[in-house]
């Protein structure tokens, strides 16, 4: 009988509402000379309803809220938001096919795993009468050779992460598993033209599965409707009408999301009829059409500002600088007769100032720059904006919103794609001016979309780091409206209840998360060739995964560690191919073989470690470990690579005195002990670190090694930190009479005296959360947080505050956990909040990350990601360690983490891009590693100041 691993019963164990992910460029070539199998499933051949004609074309939409393929093999699947049912079955076709080419280079392994990389052959053999999937698995098997090991430890984690009694063995080997490198290589993989391209296909392949085959009919003649429904989108009549279903406000008819869903699904529809015709288009043409497309969705949003009041800081009356900007553009562009007819325009109406100045008068507050209103106090003001150019008017009549609307574009850039510290005229950049018409006094729909994505977003040509800041900003703005942290961000939820009428939080769900649907499609467009060929755009991906990160209808995206699997609301995906999310069940849930003895670790031999996937051994922690049949707590190793949990037969040291001041102990780099100052202060205790897990403690400082403050209680919290020129200096939090005292010394093994007592400008040293050193800087730096949010730097003993809030707003001063980790140049402050409303199993876990300046001064703060707590967890009593690996011959630098819950682990980091653009801030792409189930593993804790390295 065939050997099957427990993976699938760790599958199956699984939520079904759990999700796979990933998404994102350089492809290895390696030949391959399997195919599929040459049977092939036949197509759900339905005869369309409709008649085959551009508005039915145009009306053809693939969302849906279930899909159900029982003759495929594929069950029933709910999806809680409305979901491209196409996109789902093109990534069901794509794991598939990676399970096959897993079958055919390693059948016996891939037998004996069985589940969750055993094919489904009825999925393999879908077609739609032009291609097939043994079409495209064969012009793109190269791909599927280079990535597999990838893919498919991906799929094996997954199962792994929910298993329980899991062989020892076993253990050690799947987590000896780089799963970061892979992710990274991943996400590096699907940012790039082949995934795409292999996505593209494989959605014109689903198409025929779905709605009845409604698009069959347009593929018989894709290249006649392929121009049609193009020709169709660059008409200003049909732009206008698209600009206008964006409107954004407070209704509940979900009119702009359904504006979204259609502008997704057009591009979607023209890629593959673009397919279905042999590619008539070049990927620039499709491209440019998208970008009309989504820049029309912006206009839409920017239309809808309103325009507030000259006291109402950020709204469109009180940006003097925006109007005058426009009103330069209108007067001076490429047509004449729009600069004519403005210049005669503001001459007859007393200048620019005297128009601004009336504008302001008319009462518009509540009003927005598109509705009618607002166009009836304006023509009622200025007769001459009422004249139609064509038969009828329009909510955006085209002499009025060569205004308005430009007003709106202007002052939305400049709310959500600068620091709005001082004007720097968006409007001008943007180069609004080539959107007029000569001959009329329209301006050109087409145009003006176009140039407002090519700001945002770049046009293709290689990114600068001008367009880094600007689509940095961008995507910070939108995260920060769409994540769980809208809850408590205080700058940009004022912007938008500045910008806009109504609730943010009904805004949110109407208009940002869309937004941020389609500006994550946008920059895959113009930074997925430049992160592939290892250009300067890293910073930009790094702050539209903050992007990803947190919009609220679901893109976890694995915590934005690119975790194989997370738990969004729904199937996300965005336009183009670019992935943020795929659903779990493509694993086939009808196959669970029992489970039986497990081959996993041939798979590491045979597969993984073949693929330079095997994590480094880089060191280790000591630990606090507790277990049954232990007469007392115990001290540790904690491995970095294998994560080894075995605490039976890992080697330990009793801990007969009760050292539970974690943060209290520390391994020095300088002296190669290991103190313990949170027992008897006055003659804290060490060990030799090389020998700690043979000897444990063995001495203690002497009287005249340590003579420190009498009135010293205890020590609660104690720091070395080592400069890069081998001097050190410690920080220590104690108590005396029932207060706490931080004290500075020249060293670890000097004791603090009276004199030594440092104090915080604006907080209690009683707040003190929690401390950590920064090393090999060009002085000893420690980083402090305080309950009262406010954050500090002690550089050489002197201290400076770095923030007064890291929480960007949290009201509160209690968190449930709160940890600092140094990994290199970069600190990290991990913390839950207790958010009113959110459910235990809701909370989320935040990393705000503290950066140098170019004094090299931590004062840049940022919020990197917010991540799910993992499954189980609680918000209170999360222990969490880091550290950085340096780059090293090939291999770049690194910053890891670990979390233990109360019963799970798990290993997560980033892989340092080697080229950085300026501006934002360290680009960090954060990946899950390895997760796994403990239950009841006896850990208590790490001792997070005595990393041990290698």
């Amino acid at each position: 009988m065939k050997s099957k691993c427990n993976v699938w019963e760790g599958l199956r164990s699984q939520s079904r509402r759990r999700f796979l992910t990933h998404s994102s460029a350089a492809v290895l070539t390696i030949a391959a000379g399997a195919v599929l199998p040459k049977s092939v499933k036949a197509a759900q051949w339905i005869a369309p309803t409709t008649s085959a004609g551009l508005s039915e074309l145009d009306a053809i939409s693939f969302y849906t809220d279930s899909s159900e393929h029982r003759g495929l093999g594929l069950d029933r699947v709910d999806f809680e938001t409305s979901t491209d049912e196409a996109n789902y079955l093109a990534h069901v076709m794509f794991q598939n096919m990676m399970k096959h080419n897993f079958r055919i280079h390693h059948g016996g392994l891939s037998a004996d795993i069985g589940g969750a990389v055993e094919p489904n052959d009825d999925v393999l053999a879908m077609h739609d009468n032009q291609q097939s999937v043994s079409d495209v698995y064969a012009r793109y098997q190269t791909y599927f050779n280079d990535y597999m090991a990838e893919y498919i430890s991906q799929y094996l984690q997954y199962g792994y992460k929910g298993q329980e009694n899991v062989d020892v063995n076993d253990r050690l080997a799947y987590n000896s598993w780089d799963m970061i490198k892979a992710h990274a290589n991943i996400d590096l993989a699907e940012k790039g033209e082949i995934f795409k391209q292999i996505i593209d296909e494989l959605y014109a392949i689903a198409t025929n599965y779905c709605q009845g085959n409604a698009l069959g009919q347009y593929k018989q003649n894709a290249s006649y409707w392929l121009d049609e429904l193009i020709a169709y989108y660059q008409q200003d009549s049909t732009l206008e009408s698209l600009l206008n279903d964006c409107a954004v406000n407070d209704n509940a008819d979900n009119r702009f999301n359904i504006a979204v869903q259609k502008v997704n699904a057009t591009s979607a529809k023209i890629r593959t009829l673009n397919i279905a015709a042999g590619r008539p288009k070049t990927e620039d043409a499709l491209r440019e059409i998208e970008r009309v497309l989504f820049g029309t969705v912006i206009n839409g949003v920017a239309f809808s500002l309103r325009w507030g009041s000259e006291s109402d800081e950020y709204s469109v009356l009180a940006n003097e600088e925006n109007f005058f900007a426009v009103a330069s553009i209108l007067q001076n562009n490429d047509s004449s007769t729009q600069s004519q007819f403005w210049r005669q325009f503001f001459s007859n109406n007393g200048g620019v100032q005297t128009v601004w100045n009336t504008f302001k008068g008319l009462g518009l507050r509540d009003e927005t720059l598109g509705n009618d209103a607002t166009q009836q106090a304006l023509t009622r003001q200025y007769p001459e904006l009422a004249t139609p150019v064509s038969g009828q008017r329009s909510m955006t009549d085209v002499v009025l919103s060569s205004l308005t609307l430009l007003l709106g574009v202007g002052h939305f850039t400049w709310a959500s794609a600068t620091d709005r510290e001082e004007w720097d005229s968006p409007v001008e950049l943007i180069g609004l001016g080539a959107a007029f018409i000569e001959t009329s006094l329209q301006i050109s729909y087409e145009i003006l979309a176009t140039k407002v994505t090519h700001f945002l977003f770049g046009n293709g040509t290689p990114i600068t780091d001008e367009l880094a800041k600007v689509m940095s900003k961008f995507s910070q703005f939108l995260g920060k409206l769409t994540g769980r942290v809208a809850k408590f961000v205080n700058v940009e939820r004022r912007i938008a209840e500045s910008l806009f009428l109504g609730k943010v939080s009904s805004l949110v769900s109407k208009c940002f998360v869309g937004l941020a649907f389609i500006a994550v499609g946008i920059a895959g467009w113009n930074l997925g060739q430049a992160i592939a060929s290892g250009d300067t755009a890293d910073i930009v991906w790094a702050s539209v995964n903050f992007l990803i990160s947190g919009a609220a209808f679901g893109l976890a995206v694995a915590a934005l560690m690119g975790s194989v699997l997370a738990g969004p609301l729904g199937i996300v995906v965005a336009i183009v191919g670019i992935v943020i999310a795929i659903a779990q069940w493509i694993f086939d849930a009808l196959r669970q073989p029992k489970p039986e003895p497990s081959p996993i670790q041939r798979y590491t031999n045979q597969v993984v470690h073949p693929a330079d996937l095997i994590h480094a051994d880089v060191g280790q922690y000591i630990c606090r470990t507790r277990i049954y049949w232990d007469a007392h707590t115990c001290f540790r190793p904690f491995d970095v690579k294998t994560m080894n949990t075995d605490w039976e037969h890992i080697q330990s040291v009793e801990d007969r005195e009760t050292r539970n001041y974690l943060d209290a102990m520390v391994s020095s780099q300088i002296t190669g002990r290991t103190y313990y100052f949170g027992r008897n202060f006055d003659y804290p205790e060490f060990g030799r670190t090389d020998r700690f897990f043979n000897d444990g403690f063995t001495d203690s400082l002497s009287y005249e090694q340590w003579n420190p403050d009498w009135q010293i209680d205890r020590c609660t919290i104690a720091s070395e930190c080592v400069d890069r020129h081998s001097n050190s200096q410690a920080l220590f939090l104690c108590e005396k009479s029932y207060s706490k005292y931080l004290y500075f010394t020249q060293g670890i093994e000097n004791a603090p005296q009276s004199s030594d007592i440092i104090q915080l400008p604006s907080s209690r040293t009683q707040d003190v959360i929690d401390i950590v050193a920064v090393h090999q800087q060009q002085s000893c730096i420690f980083i402090v947080v305080c309950k009262d949010k406010h954050v500090y730097q002690i550089k050489d003993g002197q201290v400076s505050l770095i923030s007064e809030d890291f929480t960007d707003g949290y009201p509160d001063d209690y968190f449930p956990s709160l940890t600092l980790v140094c990994t290199g140049d970069m600190v990290s402050i991990f913390y839950t909040l207790d958010l009113d409303g959110v459910a235990e199993e809701d909370r989320r876990l935040y990393q705000t990350i503290i950066e140098r300046d170019e004094q090299h001064n931590f004062t840049q703060v940022r919020l990197l990601q917010d991540m799910p707590l993992p499954e189980g967890a609680h918000s209170v009593g999360l222990h969490i360690v880091g550290h950085y690996s340096p780059p090293a011959g090939d291999n770049d630098g690194r910053h890891e983490f670990i979390l233990v819950s109360q019963s799970r682990y798990k290993r997560f980091g980033a892989i340092e891009p080697k080229q950085q653009t300026q501006g934002e801030g360290k680009a960090l792409r954060l990946f899950g590693g390895v997760e796994f189930y403990v239950p009841n593993s006896g850990f208590q804790g790490f001792y997070k100041n005595t990393f041990i390295p290698r």
